[in-house]
């Protein structure tokens, strides 16, 4: 139950991450799968290429400190 749980957020993550001024609303889809369980977040490769790209398009503010944390937490390098 919590991988199905864990696997819907990082979707709705990635799939927000594609639209135009959501991707704080992505940061925190997969924020929350990754509360949810970390492997599935920290070992999928289209989630890391998303994360990669977020990282790259990221602020200063509390949001982009998430997303850095996140990715530091993957093992990628911020």
């Amino acid at each position: 139950m919590r991988a199905r749980q864990a696997v819907y957020w990082r979707e709705r993550g990635r799939a927000l991450a594609r639209l135009p001024k959501k991707n704080d609303d992505a940061v925190m889809m997969l924020r929350r799968a990754e509360c949810i369980s970390p492997e599935h977040v920290h070992r999928h490769p289209f989630t890391r290429s998303t994360v990669a790209e977020l990282v790259v398009k990221a602020k200063r503010d509390a949001v982009g400190r998430e997303l850095r944390g996140l990715a530091y937490r993957a093992g990628m390098h911020v």
